[in-house]
């Protein structure tokens, strides 16, 4: 063999040994947890209103008449008794009144006005249900939110689950009995493709500053689960389909082929590597 073959080999030997000793050393000082037992909490997003906790009072006519005054505006707070809008008597209709006054509606509760739907002129009529309320009331001092779970995760969310509205927490106080057709859709997109929903509420979360009508992004926390072995999410690669974890064993790492199993925002099962292995994190 020629000096320069020899001076040739010396070098690539000498590379890899650098090499070796380079992913050992980064091996070494590697970032390593271990695969432990634990809880995961898997969570569900949804989209939430904000809603009266009393419920909305819908206030409709009546009597059959023409509006001749309307006396109140969304927004406005109204109490027990006081006039929303006075209306002239159909002819068609028997009158009772002597006087020749108008009718008059009046509110059936107090509280503020949310939805407002008739004008001076319009005609009102008894006999056809109008398609929606001449006002919409409630008392806005107490407010909740309103979730919608879709069917297929209804039986992932219970009463006293955790639901968060950004860094706040609240929890559901209460389920509708039974799944029921969207009445009205959240997401108007989603409700084409989604149309049994569950119903839920809970209270406010505390220091959150809302209004009636408002739309939230809200995350359910289902209860949590016992697992045998888990890891945090970045611990696991992905390639070429496969799901591998590095397990170190002294200044030695290996990777091992593992079965992903159910996740929550900072963990995930595993299977194929027992708990108290030693995993790296990071690159």
């Amino acid at each position: 063999m020629s000096r320069t073959a020899k001076i040739g080999l010396g070098v690539v030997a000498a590379l890899v040994v650098l090499g070796v000793a380079l992913r050992l050393r980064a091996n070494a000082s590697a970032a390593v947890v271990t695969v432990e037992r634990g809880e995961i909490r898997r969570t569900i997003a949804l989209r939430a209103i904000v809603v009266p906790a009393g419920g909305v009072t819908h206030v409709v006519a009546e009597t059959a008449g023409r509006v001749t005054r309307v006396d109140v505006r969304v927004g406005d707070t109204v109490e027990r008794d006081q006039p929303l809008l006075a209306l002239e008597a159909s002819r068609d209709r028997p009158s009772f009144d002597l006087l020749g006054e108008a009718e008059t509606l009046r509110a059936p509760t107090a509280g503020v006005v949310l939805a407002r739907n008739v004008e001076v002129g319009d005609a009102l009529g008894t006999l056809i249900p109008a398609p929606r309320p001449l006002f919409e009331l409630a008392d806005t001092s107490a407010l909740e939110l309103r979730l919608e779970i879709d069917a297929r995760d209804v039986e992932r969310v219970a009463a006293g689950a955790i639901v968060r509205v950004g860094e706040r927490e609240t929890r559901i106080g209460r389920l509708a009995p039974r799944i029921e057709r969207r009445e009205h859709p959240l997401d108007d997109v989603a409700s084409r493709a989604r149309t049994d929903v569950r119903l839920a509420w809970a209270p406010l979360p505390d220091g959150l500053d809302a209004v009636v009508g408002q739309r939230l992004d809200v995350v359910v926390e289902e209860p949590a689960r016992e697992v045998d072995a888990r890891v945090p999410r970045e611990a696991v690669l992905v390639r070429e389909g496969r799901a591998l974890v590095r397990v170190r064993d002294g200044v030695w790492v290996s990777e091992v082929e593992v079965t992903l199993g159910a996740c929550d925002d900072t963990h995930v099962e595993i299977s194929g590597v027992a708990a108290g292995a030693s995993v790296v994190v990071g690159p």
